[in-house]
């Protein structure tokens, strides 16, 4: 299932438990044991959807599979898909909605819409580009195990080699995803391949890679946190030289085939951009509309939509500048407020200091307020 809604989930839970009330408190016992089964059916769920991916684990502070990265392959999606269908079908045949609280309610609205929408749109899988212009494993792979990855201990190393080691197979399974997809004439327009290209080149630059007097961005990553743990500068060496066979032997060479793939694929893509180039493109945009928008809007209508709140927009801006009494576009007035020095604290050490007192004025003002919308805060929040 989508983590973000598992977690929302979850939260809203917490919410739940945490705003009992000692009228809700006093509901029937049936209705108690109603929340307390859903309760445990979301944390459940949630667990055993973790399971399923080590980078989420990873992205949690999870340490478990901290070795591995997500299995991509067709196998996984549909084993992920037969999970998900069988937590909704319990969902439904154990739970009785009209016997929850209303925040619970709310839980389990949302756990069944993610359910129903992932099962609906399983059959679009493939209408996507797993590597494009914004993201993909190219950026994710250093993006990653520079941010997430920690080493706080020699484990903690190991498990960062394994998975260096193990991204060649990350990176033949996204091969064979974009093949799948270029067999059914799904292949992202020509402007996108040099962007994917260039970055795939950069994460492969420097020392293992090639001949340089600077390391790549990994064998710096991982010098720098190998460096920091309190262990012997022999065993430091050790892990550090067999990152580095890692990345040469493995990561290179894996990145290298994915480049020749895209260089391939580009001489056969157009420059045809846009949901409707996909078969059966309209379906498919229709059904995302209703999953992105919970609506059964069309297009045309949400594009009117836009168009009127743009004008809307436009109108109430013109005001401001009759108020004013600015003349010239709209287009001069954006301009016009973005470089005024009228509108920035001057370059001053007093300027400065009014600005972070303004900043800190509106900083704790929202925090004045969080005890409205959040039950638990971080704790800088007070």
């Amino acid at each position: 299932m989508n983590k973000l809604i598992i977690i929302i989930c979850m939260l809203t839970v917490t919410i739940s438990a945490c705003q009992s009330t000692p009228q809700s408190m006093s509901n029937e016992k049936q209705d108690v044991s109603a929340n307390d089964r859903a309760d445990s059916f979301f944390e459940k769920s949630f667990q055993e959807s973790l399971a399923q991916s080590p980078m989420f684990q990873s992205y949690l502070g999870i340490k478990d599979n901290q070795d591995k990265w997500d299995d991509l392959s067709e196998e996984k999606a549909e084993e992920n898909l037969e999970i998900t269908r069988r937590q909704l079908k319990e969902l439904r045949s154990t739970i009785n909605p009209d016997l929850l609280d209303e925040q619970t309610l709310i839980s389990y609205r949302l756990f069944e819409k993610n359910a129903e929408d992932e099962i609906d749109l399983y059959k679009w899988r493939y209408h996507d580009y797993p590597v494009n212009q914004m993201h993909g494993v190219q950026s994710q792979i250093p993006s990653f195990l520079i941010n997430i990855h920690r080493v706080s201990d020699k484990q903690d190393a190991e498990d960062y080699i394994s998975r260096l080691n193990g991204v060649t197979g990350l990176l033949s399974q996204v091969i064979a995803n974009m093949k799948m997809r270029t067999e059914m004439k799904i292949v992202p327009p020509r402007f996108v391949f040099p962007y994917v290209i260039s970055d795939s080149r950069n994460v492969i630059k420097g020392n293992p890679f090639e001949q340089s007097s600077e390391d790549s961005t990994l064998l710096a990553d991982f010098k720098s946190k190998v460096n920091a743990l309190k262990i012997e500068q022999t065993e430091k060496d050790d892990l550090i030289r067999r990152a580095s066979k890692a990345l040469e032997n493995k990561v290179g060479p894996a990145f290298e085939e994915m480049i020749a793939y895209l260089q391939a694929l580009e001489k056969t893509a157009t420059t045809d951009d846009g949901a409707w180039k996909f078969p059966d493109g309209e379906a498919f945009y229709n059904a995302a509309l209703r999953q992105t928008t919970t609506t059964n809007l069309t297009a045309d209508e949400i594009h009117q939509i836009g168009l009127r709140e743009v004008a809307r927009i436009q109108n109430e801006m013109h005001s401001i500048m009759d108020q004013v009494g600015f003349k010239g576009s709209l287009k001069e007035f954006f301009k016009f407020t973005r470089e005024d020095k009228q509108f920035y604290y001057p370059d001053t050490a007093e300027g400065r200091q009014a600005y972070l007192s303004k900043a800190k004025s509106i900083i704790e003002t929202m925090e004045s307020h969080l005890d409205q919308v959040f039950i638990t805060k971080p704790k800088d929040c007070g």
